[in-house]
């Protein structure tokens, strides 16, 4: 199985720490930084033979670290040329073919899941998956990837950053896991589909919200809050640094 990293963009929303170098390369409490950090903790779980970082902005930065990593598994940057593009759909087009040929979870460059986490994550899972990660906080930022479930919490309902807080139950941890052919191809078409209609590229999470509005069957797993962070701003940092 692969691990995906989606590294591409600017990280604007972490300056001025951004200004002059990468958010996945921000160093935690640690010494590690964030992009390391994560790439330890997936070697660790020996679920994964790869761990593939799509890069852009600053991608000699991310290789430059990259090549001093000394990891038990295989790491590779791949250059997605339309980086500048405002949305990581552009990322999984750049690796649509891994997709199709590999059992693949994908995440954000900017979140780190910790070994807690993916204790969680062995759970075994369908021969064929496609299953979204999701926590549950005492209280939503407005910058969290929103979830809603049905009454009876049978099926995720709607996926967005602008729902209410009373029509949210959870928060997306950032990653997604697709398995099995037939559900990795489903993936795909619903990502060009998106690709071919929507001017403004949104969020990967709208491919999810799609294949729902379809009444796809997307399943999903609850982790707890403290297990994995998302680093979007400096406050985030703080909290990160707290969870180490």
């Amino acid at each position: 199985m692969k691990y995906i990293i989606l590294a591409a963009g600017r990280g604007s929303r972490l300056h001025p720490i951004t200004h002059h170098i990468h958010k996945p390369l921000v160093s935690l409490i640690n010494g590690k930084t964030i992009l390391e950090f994560e790439i330890e903790n997936v070697a660790q779980t020996k679920m994964f033979d790869e761990v593939i970082i799509i890069t852009g902005y600053k991608e000699e930065m991310i290789q430059h670290v990259v090549n001093k990593i000394k990891s038990p598994i295989k790491v590779t940057c791949i250059y997605n040329k339309n980086w500048n593009q405002p949305s990581p759909l552009y990322s999984l087009d750049t690796i649509s073919r891994t997709i199709k040929l590999h059992d693949v979870v994908m995440t954000n460059g900017d979140t780190v899941h910790t070994l807690p986490f993916f204790n969680i994550f062995r759970i075994r899972h369908p021969v064929e998956d496609i299953r979204l990660f999701v926590s549950v906080a005492n209280q939503y930022q407005g910058d969290d990837m929103r979830v809603s479930f049905s009454n009876a919490l049978e099926k995720i309902t709607k996926i967005s950053k602008s729902l209410s807080y009373n029509d949210t139950h959870a928060i997306s941890t950032g990653m997604l896991l697709l398995k099995g052919y037939a559900k990795r191809e489903l993936f795909l078409h619903y990502l060009s589909n998106l690709l071919k209609e929507i001017k403004i590229k949104p969020y990967w999470h709208a491919i999810v919200d799609n294949m729902v509005k379809d009444r796809v069957q997307i399943n999903f797993s609850f982790t707890p809050y403290e297990t994995c962070f998302e680093v979007d701003s400096l406050e985030d940092l703080v909290q990160a640094n707290k969870l180490i």
